[in-house]
């Protein structure tokens, strides 16, 4: 079991890859200066998202399984946020997990309780997209629509498989201060709007497990 695999907090997220773990560690940490009870979260990265159903099946085996009250997910809906939906609310049911059948919805039967939400629209929703797609609209300085828009003329030209993240990757090159970082790193850099609805939306949904 990696340092990364020990559960420390009674409510865990779930979420797809390093880089989405690192961001919503970031966003944590703001949550809880705003908050003390955010404290109370941890996030745990379950790789790719067809890893996601043997992660479930793992975790109960993990120590400290038996102090956790709630396990969310949060994921990209990629090209297909109602397969996103399908593969999560099934992941969950083959693990014998009680689950809300759509995002932003906190199950109430069973413990722990369980629920998910994806990128980019952070809500009840469904959106095609990726957190990357969230990150381009959030994007923090008054600037950075400039700069934007020079970042996809970049891009537009090039038939990248995942332009989403060239376009974000490339913005960055384009800025001093974000030039090489990775999203988490960008995002303790102050690259995003932490006040956007899309991360309020996010804030409200973890809140949601913190109420008794």
């Amino acid at each position: 079991m990696t340092k990364n695999a020990e559960i420390k907090q009674p409510h865990l997220i779930l979420c797809e890859g390093e880089d989405a773990k690192y961001y919503l560690m970031e966003l944590l940490k703001f949550f809880i200066a705003q908050n003390h009870v955010f404290i109370n979260y941890q996030a745990l990265s379950f790789g790719g998202n067809p890893d996601l159903k043997n992660y479930l099946n793992v975790i109960r085996n993990m120590e400290g399984y038996n102090q956790i009250k709630t396990i969310l997910v949060i994921r990209d809906a990629e090209k297909d946020a109602q397969g996103a939906t399908q593969s999560i609310t099934d992941a969950f049911r083959r693990n014998n997990f009680s689950c809300a059948l759509g995002p932003n919805v906190i199950s109430k039967e069973g413990m722990p309780r369980t629920g998910f939400i994806l990128f980019p629209s952070c809500n009840d929703k469904l959106e095609n997209g990726t957190l990357e797609d969230l990150c381009l609209r959030t994007l923090s300085k008054e600037q950075s629509r400039n700069i934007l828009f020079k970042a996809d003329s970049l891009v537009k030209d090039f038939c990248f498989k995942r332009p989403h993240k060239n376009l974000l990757h490339t913005y960055f090159s384009l800025t001093d201060k974000y030039v090489g970082l990775k999203i988490g790193e960008a995002t303790k850099a102050g690259a995003f709007d932490l006040m956007s609805p899309e991360v309020e939306s996010l804030r409200n949904f973890l809140a949601q497990a913190l109420t008794p």
